[in-house]
């Protein structure tokens, strides 16, 4: 005969056992990593959190995870993280760090070509969560939202690569290395720049490639640290 009464203490005993079992994060631990996240050093931080998984409870291994993934250039994965933490771990994230997150979430999305989920992400952080902004911040989300939300229509950039080839390159006088481009046959010369989020052209280029013009102002940092108003515009293809 099943003795109900004595499975049902042991079922109790069990969800009891199971509650307790959560990961509890190791401060110390924990203020080590959040330092190396800190120095931006991510090949360190992968192997620390690595290393200390069973010491992070569960929302802080996903934070932690979330930089490392967008870091290697696994931007779909950072998402997944970032969406995980906000929907089963917001009530441990405070505004500045859902900020964070959500600006993490929107670079993940430009790197994929999503200009429109940009934009609608930025767009939230400036209306809700304005608070936890300085001046500066909100000056430069304006602009980010601006840019982004202007590219919403444009389609995703595709690479079409037929075969290996070997670029002739130039110095100019200023030592720059010059590349050379091509878009609706038109042929120039243009500055190979591995360090620019957006490539800056003169608006009478704009006209003599027949690029198309967005009429969207945005200001764009220089090297000289000043911001220059500029406007966007698209080509349709580039070689």
């Amino acid at each position: 005969m099943i003795n109900f009464k004595f499975l049902t203490i042991l079922y109790l005993v069990g969800l009891a056992t199971g509650c307790t079992s959560k990961k509890a994060t190791d401060k110390v631990v924990d203020n080590q990593i959040n330092q190396i996240l800190e120095e931006k050093n991510y090949f360190k931080l992968k192997d620390a959190v690595e290393l200390n998984e069973d010491k992070l409870a569960d929302d802080r291994l996903l934070y932690y995870k979330v930089f490392i993934a967008k870091a290697f250039g696994k931007h779909d994965e950072s998402t997944e993280y970032v969406d995980n933490l906000l929907k089963n771990h917001h009530q441990t994230l405070n505004d500045t760090m859902v900020v964070k997150l959500l600006d993490i979430k929107a670079s993940n999305k430009i790197y994929n070509y999503q200009y429109k989920e940009a934009g609608e992400i930025y767009s939230d952080i400036l209306n809700k969560h304005n608070k936890v902004l300085d001046s500066s911040d909100i000056a430069n989300y304006k602009n980010v939202q601006a840019l982004f939300s202007s590219l919403a229509t444009v389609e995703p950039q595709v690479v079409h690569k037929n075969k290996d080839v070997s670029i002739s390159a130039s110095r100019n006088a200023f030592n720059h290395l010059m590349t050379p481009v091509k878009s609706n046959a038109v042929a120039d010369s243009f500055i190979f720049d591995t360090g620019a989020n957006l490539s800056t052209i003169s608006e009478s280029q704009v006209n003599k490639m027949n690029l198309k013009m967005i009429n969207t102002k945005i200001e764009v940092g220089s090297s000289t640290k000043i911001n220059v108003e500029s406007k966007l515009a698209v080509a349709d293809s580039f070689y």
